[in-house]
């Protein structure tokens, strides 16, 4: 143990508020035993964590246990932990809300957090445990609470996973748990320098390039059919599979297709002489299973392993599954073939983007998922943006930067160090795909006006559902913008977002325009001015930093400033593409007084009329009006 590891922070009232726990155990139950500190430490399997602890026996009706309540040494301003010591050996899977260790998860006033506890408060306290420690354990003995089994399944399979002691390399998960059908599915083993694990696909093509996109070009991949089965209800403990022929019990819980899916599944004489030739194959089965919940799907796998030679099955051990091809019989239901179960990382775009989400969310997240935007711009704002659209869920996304990152970027940009003197588009494309792989990404090093150039990459600007311009550039958006207006005539061209920031970043605007009903150009006037600027400065002011180097500058704003005006774009695109704004109108960003006042400057007359008085930085939506003589969209 080391040196202090479990005495209590603040033992000036650790103490006293242990003394009163101790005081009303006795009272309540009597023969209560204080145990030291390395039996606390070998019946909790935790090391400097409580501080003090008793064990005595408890009577559930006609059940009798050893019980131990032990004090972290952070208490009282953390709850005392009830453990369950005799019996608890595979508890775990036998009783609901039982870990491992034998911890019991109580729900309760036992949550609470207590600056202090005086001697009344240590009396209501231990009367609560005991009270909610009883409830628990009747509950448990007379199988009342069985159903969390199947609604907390993630947590019980993953204990019997602990249980059967195997080790198994991780398994992540693509697939799609709204198909809630058996299938085929493919299992691809990856290896390389990172010793990558196992990733469960639709098909092959979808996991090789996630693969990919994770671990780079390099990763070796093995790929064999693995059986996807849909049980129409949940798996209680008492199915959990232990050998290959407790494998019925899953299948009598299984659709229709079950059975023809691990046929197909299985390994033919050629493909099992293929594998023993290749090195380190072995003729195993994957299986993952899904089910329905109240809290959501639930999805958990297991390796079946042959039998071995001569252990072929017999009729009269009672396990022979009527229907089932005499080759699945053979090959996975022997005396001595074996189940090794594993947890699965779901990592398909429907968890990682929604977490599941709900029902009515569904159509909102197959729009986003397979629509398409083009990104003009990849700098401070739009490598922000291009990281919110991907965790959104939007589904492809092309990103044209013809730039390259320069140190005086980084604290402004997406990426790092790293990427310094690479191309913006293309290492913020490879960056986003390594945390979001499922998606379709590309980085395309050029100007928007040279892709247009090339016939693939002009059909993919005017082929997608949106195309959001983040270089701040009014002469690059104005171009643009003409483009787009000249094309309408010929055919549909996407809407069109145009965002940017003005000065200091003390206001933002991003400007929806689909090119019919008015364009970039009907709210600018004069000197190519913006006609509803939010903020204004003087002149002086608007200079921008010059640097020791032939014409670069900078406008000089710090690593925050940017984020609220990111945000907001991101979730006016997203607004855009599920079709819940109309053309045109623009969506505004002010900061705070004090930050616009700090360089000099004040809110604009046109956003007075929109901002609510004294407020620290605020949204508003407001028309971007159209003009009747603009000579881009109305001649």
């Amino acid at each position: 143990m080391a040196k202090g590891s479990s005495l209590p922070f603040f033992p000036e009232i650790y103490y006293k508020a242990a003394g009163g726990i101790c005081r009303h155990l006795n009272r309540l139950v009597g023969n209560i035993e204080e145990l030291s500190l390395v039996e606390i430490q070998e019946r909790t399997s935790t090391k400097g964590v409580f501080a003090k602890g008793w064990s005595f026996p408890f009577n559930v009706d006609d059940h009798k246990v050893i019980l131990g309540i032990f004090l972290r040494n952070c208490f009282p301003l953390s709850p005392p932990d009830v453990y369950l010591l005799e019996p608890h050996e595979k508890m775990a899977i036998q009783y609901p809300h039982v870990e491992l260790s034998g911890r019991l998860c109580l729900l309760g006033p036992q949550d609470n957090a207590y600056p202090a506890l005086n001697d009344a408060m240590c009396r209501d306290l231990c009367n609560n445990l005991l009270d909610a420690t009883a409830n628990l354990l009747r509950d448990n003995f007379s199988s009342k609470n069985s159903d969390h089994f199947v609604q907390e399944f993630l947590s019980y399979w993953a204990n019997f996973c602990r249980l059967k002691q195997t080790p198994m390399k991780h398994r992540w998960s693509l697939l799609k748990i709204s198909i809630k059908r058996s299938r085929v599915v493919s299992h691809l083993t990856l290896t390389g320098d990172k010793k990558a694990g196992y990733l469960l696909a639709e098909n092959q093509e979808d996991g090789v390039a996630w693969a990919k996109n994770v671990f780079g070009p390099d990763v070796k991949v093995y790929t064999q059919p693995a059986a996807f089965l849909w049980l129409k209800e949940g798996l209680m403990p008492g199915l959990y599979p232990l050998r290959n022929k407790h494998l019925r019990a899953l299948l009598s819980l299984a659709d229709d297709a079950a059975a023809e899916v691990l046929l197909a599944c299985t390994p033919t004489k050629r493909q099992k002489a293929i594998r023993k030739v290749a090195k380190g194959r072995r003729n195993d089965l994957p299986i993952c299973f899904g089910f329905d919940t109240e809290h959501g799907p639930a999805l958990a796998g297991l390796l079946a392993l042959p039998p071995s030679r001569n252990q072929g099955p017999k009729t009269s051990s009672g396990y022979w599954q009527p229907g089932m091809s005499n080759l699945i019989q053979r090959q996975f239901f022997g005396l001595g073939g074996e189940i090794l179960p594993f947890n699965i990382t779901r990592v398909d775009g429907d968890w990682l983007g929604f977490r599941g989400g709900d029902n009515s969310a569904s159509e909102k997240k197959q729009v986003l998922s397979e629509s398409h935007v083009v990104l003009v711009g990849a700098g401070s704002l739009g490598s922000r943006v291009a990281e919110m659209l991907c965790a959104a869920g939007v589904g492809q996304l092309t990103i044209l930067d013809h730039d390259d990152m320069e140190a005086g970027n980084i604290g402004r940009h997406l990426l790092g160090v790293d990427t310094i003197r690479g191309n913006k588009a293309k290492e913020t494309s490879r960056a986003l795909l390594r945390r979001f792989p499922h998606l379709s990404l590309n980085g395309i090093p050029l100007k928007w006006e040279e892709a247009l150039n090339i016939p693939k990459h002009k059909e993919e600007l005017l082929g997608a559902d949106l195309i959001l311009s983040t270089t701040g550039e009014l002469q690059s958006n104005l171009f643009l913008n003409r483009f787009l207006v000249s094309h309408s005539r010929k055919r549909p061209v996407p809407d069109t977002i145009f965002a940017w920031a003005e000065a200091y970043c003390c206001a933002g605007k991003a400007v929806l325009v689909n090119s019919v009903s008015g364009c970039l150009e009907c709210g600018i006037e004069g000197e190519r001015t913006v006609k509803s600027e939010a903020c204004t400065f003087p002149r002086e002011r608007l200079l921008k930093t010059l640097v020791p180097a032939c014409g670069d500058s900078f406008m000089p704003y710090g690593a925050l400033e940017m984020n609220p005006i990111a945000s907001m774009t991101a979730k006016f695109s997203i607004e855009v593409i599920l079709g819940e704004l109309e053309s045109p109108s623009q969506r505004v960003y002010v900061a705070a007084a004090s930050m616009i006042s700090a360089h000099d400057g004040r809110e604009s007359d046109w956003a007075a009329d929109f901002l609510p008085p004294r407020h620290e930085g605020t949204f508003f939506t407001a028309p971007w009006d159209q003009d009747k003589d603009c000579h881009v969209c109305r001649s």
